[in-house]
This record gives structure tokens, sequence and C-alpha cells, in this order.
């Protein structure tokens, strides 16, 4: 009986201080989300450009934060991919039109006027910049990642195996490729986007790495370059499983792929060269 009273006179102030610190832990909950919102909010307003900047470009921001994001994201996953994205919008406010997208204000210029400017970057008025995912899956090295003298540099690196006189002994591979290809058309849907990007990707799988247009090293040479593009618009989240992480481990691997090769021709002619001296 004595053990009973006891327990009953602490009771209440033992079930005061769970109350207390049930709700200190609410109260802690909240402010911290409300710190988070108020510190997202307060970035999201400093990275935001004035309206002055934006009020003679034509378009639509979008959600605060958010943007258009998910529609970005959602057109870059469909079979027309990111052009279905751009003509909707193309046609609605002109060949130039701003947006916000994966954390960032972007504008979009379309059509040959704007293609001049973008790839010819006249007077340093243009540098390339890729979303913070692109950077990270291809890399500070990538060409689409450098400028200035170091852009340079790279450009002419790859300048002469792409010239003229070295893809001459690729016409006739890209000739059959292309009849092949069109042999193949007749009689099913077409769908010129996929057919040209896997055009190109045979093209170039043969040129740097000599795979053949059809088979499994072909196959899976195509299917990596997708998971790499599909990662640029994808939430930079490296959880294993999602598109990014998954971008990240295919360029890695790709990237060592083509060094090992690179090494292993340079070590076979050598060695070949060698044994031709002995023999």
């Amino acid at each position: 009986a004595t053990w009973i009273s006891i327990w009953n006179i602490f009771l209440p102030e033992t079930s005061i201080l769970e109350n207390m610190l049930m709700e200190l832990s609410s109260l802690q909950i909240f402010l911290i989300s409300l710190s988070t919102l108020l510190a997202s909010v307060l970035v999201w307003l400093c990275s935001w450009p004035s309206t002055r900047d934006m009020r003679r470009i034509p378009g639509r921001t979008g959600w605060p934060l958010l943007g258009e994001t998910l529609s970005f994201i959602s057109a870059f996953s469909s079979p027309s991919g990111i052009h279905s994205f751009i003509s909707v919008r193309k046609e609605r406010y002109g060949k130039v039109f701003k947006t916000y997208v994966l954390g960032r204000f972007t504008v979009f210029m379309t059509g040959r006027e704007a293609s001049k400017i973008l790839l010819s970057g006249k007077d340093g008025m243009v540098s390339l910049n890729l979303f913070y995912t692109g950077k990270q899956v291809l890399g500070p090295t990538s060409l689409l990642q450098t400028t200035g003298e170091e852009h340079r540099r790279l450009r002419r690196l790859i300048a002469v195996p792409l010239s003229i006189d070295a893809l001459k002994k690729y016409f006739k591979f890209i000739d059959s490729l292309a009849v092949e290809t069109l042999d193949g058309w007749p009689g099913q849907p077409v769908y010129v986007l996929e057919e040209a990007s896997t055009f190109t990707l045979k093209v170039i799988g043969n040129m740097i790495m000599s795979l053949e247009p059809s088979g499994e090293e072909q196959e899976k040479f195509r299917a990596n370059f997708k998971l790499i593009s599909s990662s640029f618009a994808s939430l930079p989240l490296k959880i294993p499983g999602s598109a990014f992480h998954r971008g990240i481990e295919v360029a890695f691997h790709i990237e060592h792929q083509i060094l090992f090769g690179i090494i292993f021709e340079f070590h076979l002619k050598y060695f070949l060269q060698f044994s031709f001296f002995f023999y």
C-alpha cells in the first residue's frame, strides 16, 4: 500500500514531465523546419534575378523554388525528349523565352541566329555552363565544362581526329550504315529523333571505340549513353539506384574503359614492334 501511494504521488509529476518533453520536441521540430524553409526561401530570393533583368524576356518562371522543373523532367523523360518542352513554349513566347528549371533561372534560345551566337562564343559573350548534375556526371575536364584557353586547347586536341581528312576513312562505313538504316524503315512507324540518335551513336562508337554497328557492346554503349543523358535532368541525389547515381557510375566506367583501351593499344603496338625487331 505504501508503494502504491508513493507511485500515485509521483505519477502526475512524471506525466507532466513527459508532456513537457513532447511539447519541447515538437517545438524543436517546428523551429528546425521553419528555419530550413526560411533559409531555402532566402537562397531562392538571392539567386533569383531582378525583375528588371527578366522584364523584357517573355516566358514564365513557374512555381516558387520549383519553377517548371517537374514539367522539364517529365518532358526530358518522354519519347520526344526535351524538344516537346521547348516547342510548346516556343509557340507561346517565341524563339527566346525564360523559365526556371533545376534550381536555375534559364533562358532558352532557338533558331539559326541563336545557334551561331552560342556555338561561336564570339568575344567571350557566351560561355558553356552545365547544370549541377551535368557538371558532376561529366567531371571538370569535360569539353562542355571548360572555358577560355583550356576549352580551346581541348578543341585543338580533338580537331585532328575529327578533321575531314581523318573522317574520309569512315565515309564508306557511314554510307553503308545509312543505307542499312533506311532499308529498315518501310512498313513500320519511324521515330526520327530516336533513329537519328541511334545512327549517330553507332558512328561515334565505331570511330572512337571501333564498335560494330550491331552487337552486345554497341547496345551496351548506347544504353550507357542514354543513362548519362537522362541523369542530366535528374534530381542531384547520390542514392544508389537513382538516375543521378547511375549516370556518375556509367560515366566513370566509360572513361576508364576508353583509357584502358588506349593504354592497351599502345602497349600492344610497342610489343609488336619490339617482337618484330628481335625476329
